[in-house]
């Protein structure tokens, strides 16, 4: 039948297509099915996308691999993720050629890929050589990775013209990385703006940067702003930073909050800090209260030790 699976599976396929955007997922994937053992291409790749999305990895790498034997581009990148999210490592070595074979085909996502997987493996060589292609082909995080491998190599002026090209389109990555090296050389002024810029592109651990500035400047109520604009958002350190500005303060049942929140989600210092609170807490609701009524404070204040990690 080729490709497409002939008429029966192009109805299905695209009766599958209408019942998925009307968010009908169960039946858009029975569809799907049949049309994808009809042997429709776009079938298997839709397919293969509906399990990987929920978590159904086996079921995507069967059906991406299908796609991928019948030359579908995208489903070669599809079965790459599948293989390196798989945990197994004896799965890498396929997926990075699935990768290279998506990039040496056009896929600029798995160019970018490959510059992650070296990056972490510490091969920067390697994945300086597949951010550059990628940034060349449009690829803004790629750009920013790249850039970040100048800087650490000493190569600012070239690294910096990427970030200024991104941060002009407001990445956010790229802002945050300006904001440090402006602060580095003592442009506090500067810092706080790209910071700030950063946080409302969608970065929100700029937020914590910012609030940094403004604790290094013993603004400790604005401080306070940006820590908690991060800690909100769900960020550790804005958390942490948060509790400990809190904490400062004297306003020891807030902080104790936070501190708990970020030693719940395995932030190393917080539950220290929130042992030190919980017991200056203690002693200041002994100073002031009959200890029968300091007893009863402490029960109803709501501060639980944080959750062991």
């Amino acid at each position: 039948m080729g490709r497409y699976g002939g008429l029966k599976g192009w109805t299905a396929y695209f009766s599958a297509v209408g019942l998925a955007k009307r968010e009908r997922t169960g039946d858009a994937r029975r569809l799907y099915l049949r049309a994808a053992e009809a042997g429709n291409v776009n079938a298997q790749y839709n397919l293969a996308l509906l399990h990987f999305e929920a978590g159904e990895l086996d079921e995507a790498t069967v059906w991406f691999r299908r796609a991928a034997d019948a030359g579908d581009v995208g489903a070669v990148h599809g079965l790459a993720r599948c293989l390196m999210d798989s945990g197994d490592p004896d799965r890498v070595e396929e997926a990075l050629a699935c990768y290279r074979k998506a990039a040496d085909l056009g896929r600029v996502d798995s160019r970018y890929n490959l510059g992650l997987h070296f990056k972490v493996a510490g091969n920067e060589e390697e994945a300086e050589r597949h951010f550059e292609k990628a940034a060349a082909a449009g690829h803004r995080d790629a750009a920013v990775h790249l850039a970040g491998i100048r800087i650490e190599r000493g190569d600012h002026p070239e690294a910096e013209a990427l970030l200024e090209r991104e941060a002009a389109e407001d990445h956010p990555g790229a802002l945050d990385i300006l904001g440090h090296l402006a602060e580095r050389r003592g442009d506090l002024s500067r810092a706080g703006t790209l910071y700030e810029r950063s946080y409302r592109a969608g970065f929100v651990g700029a937020a914590v940067n910012r609030g940094l500035l403004y604790q290094a400047a013993r603004d400790t109520p604005m401080a306070e702003i940006w820590f908690g604009h991060a800690a909100r958002s769900g960020d550790v350190e804005g958390m942490y930073a948060l509790g400990v500005n809190l904490a400062k303060r004297k306003r020891r049942g807030e902080a104790m909050h936070w501190l708990a929140k970020a030693a719940g989600l395995g932030h190393p210092e917080a539950e220290h800090v929130w042992q030190i609170t919980a017991a200056r807490h203690r002693q200041s609701l002994s100073a002031h209260k009959p200890q029968d009524s300091a007893d009863e404070g402490q029960r109803n204040s709501g501060n639980e030790p944080p959750p062991r990690t």
